[in-house]
């Protein structure tokens, strides 16, 4: 009888850490980054990340077109929430220029983004993004607060464009107006205002 117990403790310790495995927070897969372990955070409702539809692309801050990447977006609910990551389904073609790719956030439209919120800044080193498309982590180092129901901007810029062959780009879906919350905008200033007549792919993560 002992040994019988002996050994049905035995395998589940050899079964729980193996399960255990799968429900901590990652990206991989080309897919929605699986949900963190716990359900704390969490991708909350109002993201865009319908990444089969992603037809089209920005060179990421490519000088004298695209040197700012802009999507405006609204977070379903009422009340505040800390958002601790956002994910962009981003890709490096080639090897891109090494300068930081860099995401803020800010209050406004993305015509017209107002101010940036606190602590809304963070860059990550192009070379690092994947060769084909997959969500890339922007994590803030302190998490900021959003206002669910209100509009914000994603504003991405670092010009990781060297050439043609050799870039990073933030994939988006081209097709007419697929997110109803928001737009995506691009040109050489902070208040430009061309359309790429789509959305970019983006997935805000909190609590």
């Amino acid at each position: 009888m002992i040994k019988k117990l002996i050994y049905l403790i035995a395998i589940l310790f050899l079964i729980v850490p193996n399960a255990m495995t799968f429900m901590g927070p990652a990206v991989g897969g080309g897919g929605m980054p699986p949900v963190a372990g716990g359900g704390t955070p969490e991708s909350l409702a109002g993201s865009y990340t319908t990444t089969a539809n992603v037809d089209t692309s920005l060179d990421i801050g490519r000088p004298g077109l695209f040197d700012y990447s802009k999507q405006s977006f609204v977070l379903t609910g009422s009340g505040d929430v800390t958002v601790t990551t956002i994910y962009l389904w981003v890709q490096q073609n080639g090897t891109c220029d090494t300068n930081n790719t860099r995401l803020q956030v800010y209050t406004g439209t993305a015509s017209t983004p107002d101010t940036q919120v606190e602590n809304a800044d963070v860059s990550v080193d192009p070379q690092t993004f994947p060769s084909s498309y997959d969500w890339v982590a922007f994590t803030f180092g302190t998490p900021i607060t959003l206002t669910l129901g209100t509009m914000y901007v994603l504003v991405v810029t670092g010009d990781a464009y060297i050439e043609s062959g050799n870039r990073a780009i933030w994939g988006a879906d081209g097709s007419a107006s697929p997110y109803d919350a928001g737009e995506a905008r691009y040109g050489t200033s902070l208040t430009s205002s061309d359309q790429i007549g789509g959305d970019f792919l983006f997935d805000v993560w909190g609590y």
